[in-house]
């Protein structure tokens, strides 16, 4: 039996986000560092029960009248080869995402201030 956060951690991933991506909107990463995040990925992807349960949700998702990530990638393929340079990059972009290949790295500088309040007795 799943739990709760690692069903959400499923049916992300089953909806077609990376691996990293699912763990950030299914467990609490404020303070993770991305390596951590990957690792955490990786260990619930070993696990038999999750790996079941994706595949269960994605064939939920094989109906007829929805495309398949597949097709999905099949389509994007034959954009990412057409003649529009613009239309080829969005293509390979939403490709990338879509098979997780690559992934958004954002760097920040955060600052903060502290004050620090002292009073000695005698």
């Amino acid at each position: 039996m799943l739990t709760p956060k690692q069903d959400k951690f499923a049916r992300c991933v089953a909806s077609g986000m990376t691996q990293a991506d699912a763990y950030r909107s299914a467990y609490n990463t404020a303070n993770m560092q991305d390596s951590t995040i990957h690792n955490e990925a990786y260990k619930l992807m070993q696990s038999q029960e999750i790996t079941t349960r994706i595949q269960e949700l994605r064939n939920d998702l094989d109906d007829d009248a929805i495309m398949s990530a597949r097709e999905r990638a099949v389509k994007l393929s034959e954009m990412a080869r057409g003649q529009d340079p613009d239309t080829a990059l969005k293509a390979m972009e939403m490709l990338n995402k879509m098979t997780g290949r690559y992934t958004q790295k954002i760097d920040a500088n955060v600052s903060q201030e502290i004050e620090v309040n002292i009073t000695l007795e005698d």
